[in-house]
Formats: structure tokens, sequence, C-alpha cells
């Protein structure tokens, strides 16, 4: 095995080296730049009020707005839900988007389709019973439902 002369093992440690701090000094530079894009908030629990203000087998409508954050950007969304409860501790949150083309739908006392109280999309007529299942009309899935939870008498509700 030939020898490396004094000058070939000086540029060989130069460049080992030059190369270990450019990957020290690069790779965490890259993840700081290009880290927050590939971030998405994930759901937290979004507050919706005392739990006195939702009437018995009366769906209400809550609207409130929730920050959400892709990248560096933080943007500010609406979130809207129907919220109904039998006794008053458990309780349903519905989406108030249709699962056809995301139209809103109303809630109704009484529709033909389930002879009580459902939820009506205007946009294709569709008809949603007072659970979200689906009814009449050319909708793919029931709406869609929060997970809920209670704490210290607020009501809250699990963003998607």
């Amino acid at each position: 095995m030939p020898r490396l002369s004094r000058r070939d093992f000086l540029a060989r440690m130069v460049g080992a080296i030059a190369g270990g701090m450019a990957a020290l000094l690069g790779i965490p530079g890259a993840i700081y730049v290009i880290g927050p894009s590939q971030e998405r908030t994930a759901g937290g629990w979004v507050p919706l009020g005392p739990v006195e203000d939702f009437p018995l087998d009366v769906p209400k409508l809550v609207n409130t707005t929730v920050a959400k954050q892709r990248g560096w950007v933080v943007e500010q969304q609406e979130l809207s839900v129907f919220v109904s409860t039998e006794d008053g501790a458990d309780f349903v949150a519905l989406s108030d988007r249709c699962s056809h083309l995301a139209c809103r739908v109303r809630y109704v006392e009484e529709t033909e389709e389930t002879s009580g109280p459902g939820f009506f999309c205007p946009c294709h007529n569709g008809v949603f019973d007072a659970g979200g299942g689906i009814v009449a009309g050319p909708i793919p899935r029931p709406l869609d439902q929060f997970e809920t939870k209670v704490e210290e008498g607020q009501l809250f509700v699990k963003e998607a």
C-alpha cells in the first residue's frame, strides 16, 4: 500500500472536517427551514360553552372560531356544530356540513321522510335523521360526528 504524502493527508483531514461541519450545521438548518411546512395542527379540544346553554331534545347550532397552523401560516377557521342532548349529560355534536358537497344543513322540526325532526340539505334535497343518519338524497355518508367531553361544566368538542 502506498504511503500518503503529508499534503494528501492534510487535504483529506481538512475535507473530512469540512464535511462534518457542513453536516452538523446544514442538517439542523434544513430541518428548521423545511420542518414547519410539514407540520399540521392536530385537532384539539374546542370549548362550546356551559352545558346549561344546550336545551334538551333540540339541537343548537354553535359557531366558533379555531386557529389552524399550517407551516408558518396561522389561519382562523369557522367551526359550526349542532349540539344535542337528551338528558343534559350525554352530548352529540354533528357537523353542519352535508357529506355530499359540504353545503350547510339546517335543523327542521319534521320532514316527510322521517316523520319527525331531522336535518335538511337544500342543495340536493338531502335528508338526515336527528342522529345524522342518511334518510334521502344523494348523500354518501352520515353527518360527521365530533367527540365531546364535559369538564367543569363546560362542553368541549374535539376538532377533526
